[in-house]
Parts: C-alpha cells; sequence; structure tokens
C-alpha cells in the first residue's frame, strides 16, 4: 500500500527521502518509482553503515540485473560529512535518479542538510534494522522530532509517510506518539490519514499488524 501511494504522488525531477534505509527495500521502491516519472533525487539516510551498506547491495543487484546503469562515483558532486557517496542510477528507458547515501541521524539530516520544500515525499520505515542488532531501534522521542523536522523538507502536496510496528512495548509507545504528533497537525495546513488493517493480527500473540500514517502537507 505504502508504495503505490509513494508513487501516485510523483512527479518528474522531484526530491524523495527515505529516512531509514534498513535493508533498503524502500530505497529501491523510491528509486523505481521516480525513474517510471522521468528520474529525480533520492536521499538515504540510516544511523547504521551497515544499513547503507545493506542497502547499497540491494540496490547493486537489483538494478543491474533489470538492466540499469550504475555510476557509483557521481562525478561533480563533493561528498562531504552528511553525504558520504552520490550515485547515479540509469533506468533502461534513459530515466536517471541520483541517490546520494546519508550515515546518521535522520532528524539532523532533515535539520541542517536538505532545504525547505525540497522533497515531494519524506518515508519512515519505524523498528530495528531486520537481521541486525536489535538494540538499536528508532524511538519516540526521535521520531517526533525527526516528523517536526519534516514538515519543513515537504513541500506543498507532498506527504510524510511513517509505517508504524506496534507489535512490541517501544514500538507500540512510539507509534502512539507518532500518531499524537500527527494527530495534533492543524488541519489548514495538513491532512492527515491512518490506514490500519483491522483483520489481521499475529496467530501466537494477538499483535496487531503494522499501520501506515500519510500525512499530506496542504500548503
Amino acid at each position: 500500500l505504502a508504495h503505490r501511494l509513494w508513487a501516485a504522488s510523483l512527479q518528474p525531477g522531484d526530491g524523495v527521502v527515505d529516512a531509514t534505509a534498513g535493508n533498503g527495500h524502500d530505497t529501491l521502491a523510491l528509486v523505481h518509482a521516480l525513474a517510471d516519472v522521468g528520474g529525480g533525487l533520492c536521499h538515504v539516510c540510516d544511523i547504521q553503515v551497515v544499513a547503507i551498506a545493506s542497502a547499497q547491495a540491494r540496490m547493486r543487484e537489483s538494478l543491474r540485473a533489470q538492466g540499469w546503469q550504475l555510476d557509483e562515483q557521481l562525478r561533480g558532486h563533493d561528498t562531504s560529512e552528511d553525504c558520504s557517496a552520490a550515485w547515479l542510477a540509469t533506468s533502461s528507458s534513459g530515466a536517471a535518479v541520483e541517490v546520494r547515501w546519508h550515515v546518521g541521524c535522520h532528524a539532523d539530516l532533515l535539520r541542517t542538510s536538505l532545504p525547505p520544500g525540497s522533497a515531494r515525499l519524506v518515508v519512515f520505515n519505524l523498528g530495528y534494522l531486520p537481521g541486525g542488532d536489535k538494540n538499536i531501534v528508532t524511538t519516540a522521542k526521535g521520531t517526533v522530532a525527526a516528523l517536526r523536522a519534516a514538515e519543513l523538507v515537504v513541500q506543498p502536496g507532498g506527504f510524510i509517510s511513517v509505517t508504524l510496528y506496534p507489535g512490541h512495548a517501544a514500538g507500540e509507545h512510539e507509534a502512539q506518539a507518532a500518531l499524537e504528533y500527527a494527530a495534533a497537525l492543524p488541519m489548514q495546513q495538513w491532512s492527515v490519514y491512518h490506514h490500519v488493517w483491522l483483520n489481521n493480527r499475529n496467530k501466537k500473540t494477538g499483535v496487531p499488524a503494522p499501520s501506515l500514517l500519510q500525512v499530506q502537507k496542504i500548503y
């Protein structure tokens, strides 16, 4: 559902932000969605170096298998402390997507490195890195700080998208904090949607399925 909503919102030349790269599934979906509309810019962030490496490996393997050209040393773009690498991915149809990789805090990236109104879409996928250290997780405090920073980065008509995982105590607390933040946004400026899978729960624990929070900036 999230990937379909993202693809429907994009326009040629758009900027997007994957604020929690993880293993790169969402990153890859965003790159494909940008290519489908003619190209754009994708910022990818994660606090863990191992996550960025995993996302890069997934993109490298997947895109090359599909006939894309991948320039992993993009000329004319100087990397800095907030951008560890810049790639240019060109699809078989000729659509070019620039991918900038950032290792660090998503809230810091959104607050200090990205201009206001520079992104059509900012996406978050909360929790821990699948297959990684489960002690390194997103938190309620950090997520709300990043959401507030994303308010300025997203452009009018654009979206902040958050996949919520209430399956453990910390995740439930984080999901509630994100929902309370979103519910308090002024309705004159923001439209807030919460997509919940009502009849799907874990068969063993009864824990609800992940849900999707979509926040659209009206102006």
